[in-house]
């Protein structure tokens, strides 16, 4: 119970790291959102080159490190969240993040108790960052297409042109 206590935590935390390119509060996505859409493309994306192009994917792989390719911003914030090379310092503060994030997933590691999940989900999280694999690869394009089309919503959509936040 106190593992997904703490997943749900991703529905009210605000994607901050759009405000270093200017968005309000308003404009940025939540993690939990977030994570759908780079679930969902990742799947879809999954799908076309099991289908299309004959591509071996592990298709269970990829959406599992979807689901937790930030799961470290659950606690720390999704002050990460700006896209590379948009913010001239995502260099130096991705390294403080990563630091972070690995104290956070013992954090989860721990609240999962020693169990084959535990071991799951730090394998994802490893395979996600490290990027190893195709499977990965494909869950970090997946991420950039979801920042990018967020980024689209926030320039093509009148809701997130308002100039309050109720």
């Amino acid at each position: 119970v106190e593992w997904w206590s703490v997943i749900a935590l991703s529905r009210p935390m605000p994607r901050t790291g759009w405000n270093t390119i200017g968005l309000d509060r308003h404009q940025m996505d939540n993690l939990a959102a977030h994570h759908y859409m780079v679930t969902t493309i990742a799947n879809f994306l999954s799908l076309i080159l099991e289908k299309d192009l004959q591509v071996k994917i592990d298709r269970k792989r990829v959406i599992g490190m979807a689901l937790v390719h930030d799961i470290g911003e659950i606690l720390l914030g999704a002050d990460m969240a700006t896209p590379q090379g948009i913010n001239p310092k995502y260099q130096e503060a991705k390294k403080a993040a990563r630091r972070l994030e690995d104290r956070v997933i013992s954090i989860f590691g721990q609240l999962l108790g020693e169990s084959e999940l535990k071991t799951y989900m730090e394998a994802l999280c490893k395979e996600e960052r490290e990027q190893p694999s195709d499977e990965a690869k494909l869950v970090k394009l997946a991420d950039r297409i979801a920042d990018n089309v967020h980024l689209h919503n926030v320039q093509t959509n009148p809701r997130f042109n308002r100039d309050d936040e109720n």
